[in-house]
């Protein structure tokens, strides 16, 4: 493709993606999984990624975790298609960040199927949010 158009359906480098930007960013609530989107997938084979952005403002953080899953709100303790980090006492000030990146990973899918991104964070005291992309490119 040479014009700037997107790549028609069904063909290699097919690219769909979904974003929640840093200005409207996902509330959340400890110990509870919450989506930041999702992608709707046709058969094939799909190359997965997405990074997801926790901001904490005077929270005392003890775990945060994504994942990438079939499931909304959901992740999987023993998916190889997620991102857990522990800590101990991890204490936020006004804007601290904390990314966690999955993938690129490659998915078969046989049939259609949905994609999501998925956070969550263990806190006490203080505010956490979220807020990420997840994109896959057909690459066959």
């Amino acid at each position: 493709i040479t014009d700037g158009s997107d790549v028609d359906a069904g063909i290699v480098g097919e690219l769909f993606s979904t974003e929640v930007d840093s200005g409207s960013p996902v509330a959340l609530t400890t110990a509870t999984v919450a989506s930041l989107g999702s992608v709707a997938l046709t058969a094939g084979n799909w190359e997965v990624r997405a990074a997801a952005v926790f901001v904490g403002s005077g929270a005392t953080v003890t775990k945060m975790e994504s994942g990438v899953a079939s499931n909304n709100n959901s992740i999987s303790a023993t998916s190889a298609k997620r991102y857990a980090g522990q800590m101990a006492n991890f204490v936020t000030t006004s804007g601290n960040l904390a990314t966690h990146q999955i993938g690129p990973y490659e998915l078969q899918l046989s049939s259609s199927g949905t994609r999501y991104l998925n956070v969550a964070a263990t806190f006490s005291a203080g505010t956490m949010t979220a807020y990420g992309v997840i994109e896959a490119r057909r690459v066959s």
